[in-house]
C-alpha cells in the first residue's frame, strides 16, 4: 500500500521526526508497525507531547482509551488523559471528529495531520493552536487499533479572545507563529 507524503507542508521537525521513524518501521515490515515496535524513550524529549489512543470495540460502537497522554496535555486541558476514554476529555463534537479520523487511519493504514484552534487561549488572549501527525499502529493480529499522536502547540498573537471569560485560559509557555 503506497504511503502518500507530506511534502507539500513544511512539517515541524518533531512531527517529521516521528514520521521518519513510522515509515522506517513500515519500509521494514511493509506495513503498519506494531504497537510493540514503538519505545517512547525513542522520543523523550518530546514524550510530553504525544498521545497514544487505543480503540475498544469495534466499529460503529468502538470507544477511544488515552492509554498514554503526555504532561503537556494535562497543563493544558488541567486534566490528566492518561487512563480515561476520549468522551470523557472532550465534547462530543470533537469525539466524533477524532474518531472519524482514526476509522480512516485504521482503513487506510495512512497518517494524519492537521493544524487546529486547541479551543484554549494563551494568558495574552492569544488562541492556541496545534499542528500534529497522528500515525497508526497495529496490535499482535495486524489490526490497526492503536494511534500515536506528536503535536506541536503555539499561538499566534494577532489572533486574539473577543471575550472574558478566563475559563479556557492556560499559562504555560509556547512558541509563537505567525499567519502564513
Amino acid at each position: 500500500m503506497p504511503l502518500r507524503e507530506l511534502t507539500d507542508i513544511e512539517l515541524h521537525a518533531d512531527l517529521a521526526r516521528v514520521i521518519e521513524h513510522w515509515r522506517a518501521l513500515y519500509a521494514t515490515k511493509g506495513q503498519a508497525p506494531l504497537i510493540r515496535d514503538i519505545d517512547l524513550m525513542d522520543f523523550y524529549d518530546i514524550a510530553g507531547r504525544m498521545i497514544i489512543a487505543d480503540r475498544v470495540g469495534e466499529p460503529p460502537k468502538e470507544k477511544y482509551y488515552w492509554r498514554f497522554a503526555g504532561a503537556t496535555f494535562r497543563e493544558i486541558w488541567g486534566m490528566e488523559l492518561t487512563g480515561k476514554f476520549l468522551h470523557e476529555t472532550h465534547d462530543a463534537e470533537t469525539t466524533r471528529a477524532a474518531t472519524e479520523v482514526y476509522r480512516t487511519m485504521a482503513a487506510n493504514s495512512l497518517p494524519h495531520y492537521w493544524v487546529r484552534p486547541a479551543g484554549v487561549i494563551h494568558e495574552d488572549r492569544s488562541h492556541i493552536h496545534y499542528e500534529r501527525v497522528v500515525l497508526p499502529l497495529a496490535n499482535a493480529t495486524g489490526d490497526l487499533s492503536h494511534f500515536l499522536g506528536v503535536y506541536v502547540f503555539f499561538r499566534r498573537p494577532d489572533d486574539r479572545a473577543d471575550y472574558d471569560a478566563t475559563e479556557y485560559v492556560v499559562r504555560i509557555k509556547l512558541p509563537e507563529k505567525s499567519e502564513e
